[in-house]
């Protein structure tokens, strides 16, 4: 894909009929001055960060149904996107780029690392859970 930055006027015919119409038009974009190419948009992709989570404790049995807020959460890993340490989680799914919920799956008492992984790598911010 390819992006850039620049001026243009916009010039738009349409080919006739009502306001309810639904006839082709002629658009044409004619560029001023210098363009320059830009990373297209919709290809920026960073790690993910994770600024809170909530609740950040519960059992070591599994099943605390935990809310993970940051950024950077679209395209979150199917399969092994969030991690309680080493173990992924029982269930997960994506809200939106900032909020994903999670199960904590079952893990031995003490605390961990919580990390989300997308496709340009895992977080690298700290957010840790506690199993009791």
């Amino acid at each position: 894909m390819e992006a850039y930055r620049g001026f243009a006027t916009v010039s738009w015919i349409p080919s006739g009929g009502g306001m309810d119409a639904l006839d082709a038009v002629a658009v044409t974009l004619d560029g001023q001055g210098v363009r320059s190419a830009i990373t297209h948009p919709a290809l920026v992709a960073s790690v993910p960060v994770i600024n809170a989570i909530s609740p950040n404790t519960g059992t070591h049995l599994g099943g605390t149904l935990v809310q993970l807020i940051g950024t950077g959460f679209a395209g979150t890993i199917a399969t092994t996107g969030v991690k309680f340490g080493t173990t992924n989680a029982s269930t997960w799914w994506v809200e939106n780029d900032n909020v994903i919920y999670a199960v904590a799956p079952p893990v031995a008492a003490g605390a961990v690392n919580v990390v989300v992984t997308n496709a340009t790598g895992p977080s690298t911010s700290t957010a840790t859970f506690t199993f009791s």
